[in-house]
């Protein structure tokens, strides 16, 4: 038994506006679906984990269904004829989300008081931003049978308002979604966790361990006992569990 671990690259505003980055993790999902007997992958128990952005695209690459259209341009990949034949569209369900302080409503981030030059610079000029910015919003896709989201995030945070976790939670709790919102009480989640959470014995870590609900602990646990050295919230991945005999080197 053990975790393949899938690092996710996307393309950054430098390079191309929003929905890009969307677009690319979700065709990661494809990915893993198309690769899934080559890799070992169970595909009934893939999660999704990321921080700050990578927060926001776990949500999404979890929450948007595939009538929205953002995994359209991984159709001719998706097609063993190269692109002749049927789009046989192999993405699997993710089975939970684990969300560190990420972007839940963009939109909210491009005006007034809350706006954050990231979230201007990732939608850019684009006529249809606003429309863009909402689609590419988690809480524009809350609604019953989504997968379980567990989210970490600190009330003292100024990158990502924590306001936006909080309303997160509260729509999730509406639509009756399994969910649990764990608050770092008086800190900045990135300067609390993100970091701290790389230091020798895993303190931070730890203590997050403590107050989380003890149905999700296994996810810290095993991803620790199996691989330490993985353990770096700096990089966006996909935990994705291996079947007992058929665990990668």
């Amino acid at each position: 038994m053990g975790f393949a671990v899938v690092n996710v690259e996307y393309r950054l505003a430098r390079v191309s506006l929003a929905p890009a980055a969307v677009e690319d993790c979700r065709c990661v999902l494809h990915w893993v679906g198309r690769k899934a007997n080559e890799y070992n992958f169970d595909l009934k128990k893939v999660v999704v984990t990321g921080a700050s952005a990578g927060g926001h695209l776990a949500l999404t690459t979890a929450m948007i269904p595939s009538t929205a259209g953002f995994e359209d341009q991984c159709a001719n990949d998706d097609d063993p004829q190269g692109g002749a034949g049927a789009w046989t569209n192999p993405w699997p369900p993710v089975a939970a989300v684990i969300n560190w302080f990420g972007i839940t409503d963009v939109n909210e981030l491009l005006h007034g008081d809350s706006t954050r030059a990231y979230a201007v610079t990732w939608l850019g000029r684009q006529p249809d931003r606003e429309t863009i910015a909402k689609s590419v919003s988690p809480l524009s896709y809350v609604r019953p049978g989504i997968p379980p989201i567990l989210t970490i995030h600190g009330d003292k945070d100024t990158f990502v308002p924590y306001e936006q976790a909080v309303r997160f939670h509260h729509a999730l709790e509406a639509a009756g979604v399994k969910n649990q919102l764990v608050t770092i009480h008086g800190k900045s989640t990135e300067t609390s966790i993100y970091a701290r959470t790389r230091r020798p014995g895993m303190q931070s870590g730890n203590s997050l361990r403590r107050s989380v609900s003890p149905r999700y602990r296994w996810l810290h646990d095993d991803a620790v006992a199996q691989r330490p050295d993985l353990i770096d919230l700096h990089d966006d991945f996909i935990p994705i569990p291996q079947p007992p005999g058929r665990v990668s080197s």
